[in-house]
């Protein structure tokens, strides 16, 4: 309207919005998490450092998260051009395991990690079991078990340790008189007396 009171008329179309992104806004580095929208329209991140999704799949992947998380904005764009934002944050990995990772059945080996506060599981409890909060491993039997340390924020890492038998049992008479001899023998080959 001006000042004189002519006016002019003109129609605005609003236009909806996509629906709220939905899924685990949540991943860490080398995961991935799901995230939907509708109607039908392509994803995007920034920034592209801390993580990385599928235009057309909404799949993140993380890829960095700093020192212990970083943060990502996800854009969900419709063909009207209209668009809904949400924050993904990306976790970094525990530290790798260190440690003997081979111990003899009936022993024990301590494995560690430089990230603090995280929890020990073994895949394989007849093969070496792990204590959850002090990392000491026992062996039980031959074989190999997937050791996984895992944080509050549901990264982990693995590693693969190995439970060696011990030695068939030593046969023989164990016993001899002073300056006799007597002969040992075991039926596991390859090792030392």
């Amino acid at each position: 309207t001006l000042g004189t009171g002519c006016t002019r008329v003109g129609t605005v179309n609003v236009l909806p919005l996509p629906s709220a992104i939905s899924g685990p806004l949540t991943t860490c580095v080398g995961q991935t998490t799901t995230l939907s929208s509708s109607p039908a329209g392509t994803w995007s991140i920034s920034p592209s450092s801390v993580a990385t999704i599928g235009s057309g799949t909404g799949i993140v992947n993380g890829i960095s998260g700093g020192t212990t998380s970083a943060t990502a904005t996800v854009t969900y764009t419709i063909s009207t051009g209209c668009s809904t934002n949400a924050i993904v944050t990306v976790y970094a990995l525990p530290s790798p395991i260190t440690g003997a990772l081979q111990v003899c059945a009936g022993s024990t080996t301590t494995l560690s990690t430089a990230s603090p506060g995280g929890t020990w599981a073994s895949s394989n409890a007849a093969v070496g079991t792990i204590n959850t909060t002090t990392g000491i491993l026992a062996g039980i039997g031959a074989g190999t078990t997937i050791i996984t340390y895992s944080l509050g924020t549901g990264c982990y890492v693995t590693a693969v340790a190995t439970v060696n038998p011990l030695p068939a049992g030593i046969l023989g008479i164990p016993q001899v008189c002073q300056f006799s001899t007597t002969t040992l023998t075991a039926s596991s080959p390859g090792g030392t007396w």
